[in-house]
């Protein structure tokens, strides 16, 4: 190779002749690249002007005259200039293509040079510095290449161990109802066949709230108000019951289309919307004697889902008809968008706290996807594919994380990172399908009914406030957590 390299450079330096005293104008450089249609036809002459030595030192300027022909890059250099130095350097002597042409398509052995550059790039890298310029052979470009899933580093840790867990004996197992809410004033009812409780996070107590009269009537829905003064009961026989639980009172009863459950209801100020067996929709506003404002009836199936978000604009709805409707006050007689892409009922439903325009829907065992839709054109932005049925979403706005609720095989709640839907962790250890989710006021701690007839409590995040959790009774000090089982059987 050494000596391949020395007769390159003995014909180079022939070629290349001295300078003599007077130099000509022009270089002729022979090049395969054309620039223009009539280049292309048959070669052509472009003159272009630069600027060396000699215009600092004449104060004129030269040009160069390219002539461009078919064949391989020659050298042929006739320069003329009334005066020069030739161990002053003129760039204009250097011809690029040339250089490059010899480089790319010389005799010498270039797998030294492969081996070289290569190794220059595995030293870059190693120091986790950019080489501008420096890039590995193709071959080991496409074997660098991202087949791995990504991986999102500084993933923080999730405590595995729920905070507690707490007995809820004769829960529905019904896939449909919202037996589950906790209210702004860190209070967590829960419905338990035909009982309500309300479980104080602050102290730990219990209060039993009302239970029907009716012994095979239950409990399909409960939700509260904004100021949480206030609490919605859905039954099973077509009523709406709203109580004030700080009297312990109940203000009204509401009736809707016998004999259909109200499988859920949501509020927004002192609107209340309820969805029924039926597919009807109703809007209620309790401060009227007559509450029903209206109904529509566009879903096919028993609704099962229903949120506002939080500036009152939108309504969703979902349905056991593998629908989602979205609704726009106050023409709620006529859905804005219907969404038809899952395959199975959804009953999750979640407004992105930080934009309103977006929303989440979780689908039942016959789809197990989560989308992501913009209420404002209806379309679906992302399809994620979670393996298991989605009973429950909620929103973490503070670490804008999305929480989801799950069925089987493994009946656990997970944690993603939003929008890139990294999973961040998977919290197990029910024995049965989830049934829904709620959060505390603070976002930091995850309620979770299961089928399994226990109540779990999740530390997901850190407090926003950063005040300390007030101390309560641990799992021992309860007898294993047996709150609702002992309230249920003194009243019994």
């Amino acid at each position: 190779m050494a000596e391949s390299n020395a007769s390159r450079l003995v014909e180079l330096s022939k070629s290349v002749q001295a300078p003599t005293p007077k130099w000509h104008k022009t270089l002729k450089v022979r090049t395969p690249r054309y620039t223009t249609p009539q280049e292309r036809a048959g070669g052509g002459v472009r003159t272009i002007a630069y600027t060396s030595t000699e215009k600092r030192r004449t104060g004129k300027a030269s040009s160069i005259k390219r002539h461009y022909h078919d064949g391989p890059p020659t050298l042929d250099t006739k320069l003329e200039r009334e005066d020069g130095d030739r161990f002053i350097p003129n760039r204009t002597l250097t011809d690029f293509n040339y250089a490059s042409h010899q480089m790319l398509h010389g005799d010498a052995n270039v797998s030294d040079d492969e081996e070289e550059t290569k190794s220059m790039y595995e030293f870059g890298s190693s120091c986790k510095r950019k080489v501008k310029g420096i890039q590995p052979p193709c071959s080991e470009r496409s074997l660098s290449s991202s087949r791995k899933p990504k991986v999102v580093k500084d993933i923080r840790k999730v405590p595995a161990e729920p905070e507690k867990i707490l007995d809820a004996p004769e829960v529905v197992d019904d896939f449909y109802i919202n037996p589950l809410a906790w209210s702004i004033r860190n209070s967590l009812a829960i419905a338990l066949g035909n009982q309500v409780y309300l479980w104080n996070a602050d102290d730990g107590s219990v209060l039993s709230l009302m239970e029907l009269s009716r012994p095979s009537e239950y409990i399909t829905s409960v939700g509260w108000g904004k100021k949480g003064s206030y609490l919605a009961v859905g039954t099973s026989y077509s009523h709406i019951q709203i109580w004030d639980v700080n009297k312990q009172q109940k203000l009204r009863d509401i009736k809707t289309k016998q004999p259909y459950r109200v499988g859920c209801v949501d509020w927004h100020s002192f609107n209340l919307a309820s969805g029924c067996e039926d597919g009807t929709v109703y809007l209620h506003d309790v401060r009227q004697k007559e509450a029903l404002v209206t109904s529509t009836q566009q879903h096919t199936m028993e609704v099962c889902g229903l949120k506002w978000t939080t500036d009152g604009r939108f309504l969703a709805s979902g349905g056991n008809d593998n629908a989602v409707f979205i609704w726009s006050l106050p023409a709620v007689r006529e859905p804005v968008h219907k969404l038809v892409e899952h395959k199975s009922a959804i009953k999750a439903l979640a407004w992105c706290p930080w934009n309103s325009s977006v929303l989440a829907t979780g689908g039942g065992n016959n789809d197990r996807t989560i989308k992501f839709w913009n209420a404002l054109n209806g379309t679906c932005q992302r399809t994620v594919d979670v393996e298991s049925p989605i009973c429950s979403v909620l929103w973490s706005e503070e670490n804008r994380e999305l929480i989801s609720g799950h069925g089987a095989p493994h009946n656990h709640v997970s944690l993603w990172q939003y929008p890139c839907m990294s999973k961040v962790a998977d919290l197990k250890g029910h024995g049965g399908r989830i049934i829904q989710l709620a959060a505390n006021p603070d976002g930091s701690s995850i309620a979770s009914l299961a089928a399994d007839e226990t109540l779990r409590i999740w530390r997901c995040f850190d407090s926003s406030k950063g005040k300390k959790p007030k101390p309560t009774r641990t799992m021992e000090q309860l007898s294993n957590s047996q709150i609702f089982r002992q309230a249920h059987e003194r009243l019994r």
